[in-house]
């Protein structure tokens, strides 16, 4: 009896071991493959699958254990078999560093054959490049790695459009400046580093410029001014600039404030709006002339007085010969006219020969003289007044002195004799 179950056992471990060969040699379920038997007579398969896109080392997990790492792309198995039946579940428990891996069919039940068709795929992160702007009044255009342009036109923060892939370099660089306005940029390069980059710095401020030009001629020391102010003192020809900038728009307004001692210098292309550095500002500057005048006498002496006589007029004679007396002036500086007595008007014509007669007899060396005859003469056009000194020879009149019908005869004003005693 005992002989018979034995025989019965061995029977069934044959028929066993023959079901897993037949088995092995089908390939089994999934993948295919051998089959794994325990000492149970349990069956159980392989969980495996491939990777592409991996540049690191990716850990594996199925079913929360069985740790596997993966650092190149190709076939990968996990070492622990699943048993036919039971659930496989694969995770990625590492990722690679700079990479993002993902995984598909992953999870499933073993049925039969080895698991071969698990997709792992990896792929280089990606980060965003930005940073703050500041100071910014225009319109600004960026680039990274001398690409992907970024207009702004506001303060604040910005970020570029591409994304940069993790372990890549950027460069950020100002492509176009905003008018009138100059930018920097602070941490503009460096690595990307598993994370996004925000620390780029933009700072615009507003462009200023020289104002300056030339000078020429210049013997002594001038002084300029721009705007009324910003002094500048030269002393030698060549260029010049003043000490403080004017900013993008701004008005400049060259200007002398001081001329050089005996010089005087004129400003060309003084003024405008900066838009760029200024060296058009001329200045030149010349010796300024000097009129001599040579007086025939530094003072008046008797040679230098004449004194008209009206002959036959009492009176006239009477004041020439007080005046000669006074003065001391000699008998050739008499000059005698002959007029009509009691004759208080003469024609144009008549003045004409009078003028005549007195520049005929006029010494040389007579700066003033003095009219003795006590009359105007008018000749319904002009009064001539007798009460005045003239220079040498000089004789006019104005018509504009006195409302019509009556005329003035107008002198210097030094040459007006105004004491009664006929002292001069």
């Amino acid at each position: 009896m005992n002989l018979d179950i034995t025989i019965k056992c061995s029977t069934l471990f044959m028929v066993i071991a023959l079901l897993s060969a037949l088995l092995s040699a089908c390939g089994g379920g999934g993948g295919g493959g051998s089959a794994n038997v325990g000492n149970s007579g349990t069956i159980s398969y392989t969980v495996g699958g491939t990777t592409a896109g991996l540049t690191g080392a990716v850990v594996l997990q199925d079913n929360s254990g069985d740790n596997l790492t993966i650092s190149a792309n190709d076939a990968f198995t996990f070492a622990t078999p699943v048993t036919t039946g039971s659930n496989y579940n694969v995770s990625i428990l590492t990722q690679p560093y700079g990479q993002t891996c993902s995984l598909s069919n992953g999870t499933g039940t073993v049925s039969g054959s080895n698991i071969t068709n698990i997709a792992l795929v990896c792929s280089i992160n990606a980060y965003t490049m930005g940073g703050t702007v500041s100071g910014l009044t225009g319109t600004l255009v960026l680039q990274d790695n001398n690409s992907d342009s970024l207009t702004i036109t506001a303060n604040g923060t910005f970020n570029f459009a591409s994304k940069v892939a993790s372990g890549s370099s950027y460069s950020v660089t100002v492509l176009n400046h905003p008018v009138g306005q100059g930018c920097s940029v602070v941490n503009s390069t460096g690595t990307i580093a598993q994370a996004n980059v925000s620390n780029v710095i933009i700072t615009c401020v507003t462009n200023t410029y020289s104002i300056g030009g030339t000078i020429t001629g210049l013997s002594g020391s001038v002084i300029l001014q721009d705007s009324s102010s910003d002094n500048i003192t030269l002393s030698t020809n060549g260029s010049f600039y003043f000490p403080t900038t004017v900013a993008y728009g701004g008005a400049y307004n060259a200007t002398v404030l001081t001329q050089p001692s005996g010089q005087t210098c004129t400003v060309t292309g003084g003024s405008g709006t900066a838009t760029s550095n200024v060296t058009s500002v001329v200045i030149a500057c010349a010796t300024i002339s000097t009129l001599t005048l040579s007086l025939p006498s530094s003072s008046i002496g008797p040679n230098n007085l004449a004194v008209i006589v009206a002959s036959g007029d009492p009176n006239s004679v009477a004041i020439a010969n007080y005046y000669q007396t006074k003065r001391s002036i000699p008998a050739s500086n008499i000059i005698t006219v002959n007029l009509t007595t009691g004759t208080d008007t003469i024609s144009d014509t008549d003045f004409a020969t009078l003028k005549a007669a007195i520049d005929a007899q006029l010494p040389s060396g007579v700066q003033p003289f003095r009219d003795s005859p006590s009359f105007t003469i008018s000749g319904g056009q002009y009064v001539i007044s007798t009460r005045a000194l003239r220079s040498n020879s000089s004789y006019a009149h104005s018509q504009n002195a006195c409302a019509p019908p009556m005329r003035s005869w107008i002198l210097p004003a030094r040459y007006h004799w105004n004491a009664v005693d006929g002292i001069w």
